[in-house]
């Protein structure tokens, strides 16, 4: 909005000199506000008073617009880079709001559903694994449960535990499985192992893997904590986080990890 002052008009930012002079002993004010009042700035040093006019009243008490063309120059400049400088910092906050949430999201999915690397501890999976290699364990050939072998490197979880563990799957959901003399039997057939690090020392009771489960153990047989634990069991397929890949670290002991196949029970 602006008024008219002998064919001119005044706009926001415009210095104009009134009649009648402030007590500060300056006449000089400038517009902050038009609208239906006028809102003006003294602008005397160590003053600034504001005063509210209405129209009418700034229309009789305005003797002349001092500097017309002020609201181009240092002021509206200072005020429209201001305003600039917020929208950029907003503009910037944002970015880095949406960028954490991407990212944040990013490694989750990767986390979740394709991949991790996860530290091997303790000594149930030697002579494979051993303590402190890094392991990369991958997700995607899993979204398929067909792809779930016997003779898999998984890493799973195992009932009120949150903690990861390293084991190979024995058996898959419908085998029948049983350790006897320190042998190895699925499906009432011998299973050559030739990844374990010595002979059973306990035998297991044959039992048959309920629908939707799965069976493992450690190499290691006789310091593991595995399936054949009354506090652990045959595993839900929820449990079954991944399969182990590649040995990554540390970087002497690389080594994409060999898949087992038990040719006696293809």
């Amino acid at each position: 909005m602006e008024g008219l002052l002998q064919n001119t008009t005044y706009k926001l930012g415009d210095i104009v000199s009134m009649k009648k002079p402030h007590p500060c002993g300056c006449n000089n004010w400038r517009i902050i506000r038009v609208g239906a009042d006028i809102k003006i700035k003294c602008l005397g040093e160590n003053c600034g008073r504001v005063v509210m006019l209405t129209r009418r009243d700034f229309n009789k008490s305005l003797k002349s617009i001092v500097e017309i063309s002020w609201r181009k120059g240092e002021w509206m400049v200072k005020q429209e880079k201001k305003k600039m400088d917020d929208q950029t910092l907003a503009k910037e906050v944002m970015e880095w709001i949406i960028s954490i949430v991407v990212a944040v999201a990013l490694v989750l999915v990767i986390h979740n559903y394709i991949g991790q690397l996860v530290r091997v501890d303790g000594a149930s999976m030697q002579p494979t694994l051993y303590t402190d290699q890094r392991v990369l364990v991958t997700k995607i050939p899993y979204w398929n449960d067909e792809n779930i072998e016997r003779g898999d490197i998984v890493i799973t979880k195992y009932p009120g535990s949150r903690e990861n563990f390293v084991k190979r799957i024995i058996a898959l959901p419908g085998d029948k499985i049983k350790v006897e003399n320190g042998i190895l039997y699925i499906n009432d057939i011998i299973v050559d192992e030739p990844y374990i690090k010595e002979e059973m020392y306990s035998d297991y009771t044959e039992t048959t893997i309920p629908e939707g489960h799965y069976f493992v153990m450690g190499d290691n047989r006789n310091n593991s904590k595995d399936s054949r634990s009354m506090s652990v069991g045959a595993l839900p397929r929820d449990m079954i986080k991944g399969r182990a890949y590649a040995i990554l670290w540390p970087f002497s002991d690389f080594i994409v990890i060999e898949h087992n196949e038990y040719e006696e029970l293809a």
